[in-house]
């Protein structure tokens, strides 16, 4: 990787930064492109009977398309954590839809027990896509009180989302 990065400094003729490199190496369609798609964190909504809740959303990630030349690969990306968002609880045995505001995304739900460390109390099930965007949570198998984490991958992003969920009276 430093014999392409020297090789980038010397076409520029001057010492540049690594971002200054990384900008000028990758096709200006593709900057563009991430850098709107980074620009504004990605909406998860859960909807439920009654009012929608947002998702928090701890983690934002983008990532800018690999530039391969004869002397190697060049790529990044970038994470972000949006600040003090609050993590949003659930009550109760209803369904749970999935909504996010970006096309082409597969998702995960972990959940953790907030009551037991029992491993049947712990859990990762994929989201059902129901429609373009909309994606089925299903419930962890034991009723319970749980810690939710949402991770989303999609074309260039991903991200980690987090809400609390309490459905009937079980060990977990």
């Amino acid at each position: 990787m430093f014999p392409l990065l020297r090789r980038l400094f010397a076409l520029a003729g001057t010492t540049l930064l690594p971002a200054t490199v990384l900008a000028t190496a990758l096709p200006a369609t593709a900057l563009a492109g991430a850098e709107a798609a980074g620009e504004r964190v990605p909406v998860v909504e859960l909807r439920v009977p009654g009012p929608d809740l947002r998702a928090a959303v701890v983690e934002h990630c983008v990532g800018f398309p690999a530039v391969v030349t004869a002397e190697g690969e060049l790529g990044g990306g970038t994470c972000r954590r949006p600040a003090g968002t609050s993590v949003p609880r659930l009550t109760g045995e209803g369904r749970v839809l999935l909504a996010v505001d970006r096309p082409g995304w597969t998702w995960q739900a972990t959940y953790r027990s907030t009551r037991s460390a029992e491993p049947g109390c712990r859990t990762t099930r994929p989201a059902v896509a129901v429609a373009e965007g909309i994606y089925r949570l299903r419930p962890p198998r034991q009723a319970g009180s749980y810690q939710v984490t949402l991770v989303g991958t999609g074309p260039q992003e991903s991200l980690r989302a987090r809400f609390d969920w309490s459905y009937g009276t079980g060990r977990c």
